[in-house]
């Protein structure tokens, strides 16, 4: 589970052995309880559990260094998170951390500040067209040249870390790539 002060959100196995009710529920039977807790962590793929827990230390972490309460959240705290996690990580990511503070507001009842949210959804399209505007791959990337073809042909035979049948290998695979992509 993921602990912030009063709150309890539960995300992975709790460590003390019993299962905490969610925040705001009225306390279950702990078999209920227990029950309750795996169906709720089967809903995500152990993988997605993992990110979103990221996501949400993420979030958490941020709303702290604020002073705010991260649940319920407006519409612009969560713009002002995404925006925060622009410098940090890619789009993708950011998209993935909001689905997980969507979920954390899912888990205590409450509409998703990330559903619906226009300020949000402008944001994330700034991002994108901004990534796009200062991609590498937009103003760095220069072709193969038979020159710079010939540099890396020739860094492969002076390289002692190879054997020479790796050597060839590159070499045959190199050239034909070059003269497969003309």
């Amino acid at each position: 589970h993921l602990v912030s002060g009063e709150n309890v959100y539960i995300l992975y196995p709790c460590s003390t052995g019993r299962s905490p009710p969610i925040s705001g529920a009225p306390i279950l039977g702990s078999i209920l309880e227990a029950q309750l807790r795996r169906l709720i962590e089967r809903s995500l793929a152990p993988s997605t559990a993992a990110t979103y827990r990221v996501g949400i230390q993420r979030y958490l972490a941020f709303c702290s260094n604020l002073h705010v309460r991260p649940i319920p959240a407006c519409k612009r705290l969560v713009a002002a998170f995404a925006t925060h996690l622009w410098s940090t990580v890619t789009l993708p990511t950011i998209k993935v951390y909001l689905a997980a503070v969507s979920f954390l507001h899912h888990l205590e009842g409450l509409r998703s500040p990330v559903r619906g949210n226009q300020i949000l959804r402008l944001l994330l399209r700034g991002i994108r067209r901004s990534n796009l505007a200062s991609s590498p791959k937009s103003c760095c990337r220069h072709p193969i040249t038979p020159g710079i073809l010939a540099k890396l042909l020739s860094s492969s035979c002076a390289s002692r870390s190879l054997l020479s049948q790796d050597k060839r290998m590159f070499q045959a695979v190199a050239t034909l790539a070059f003269f497969g992509f003309l």
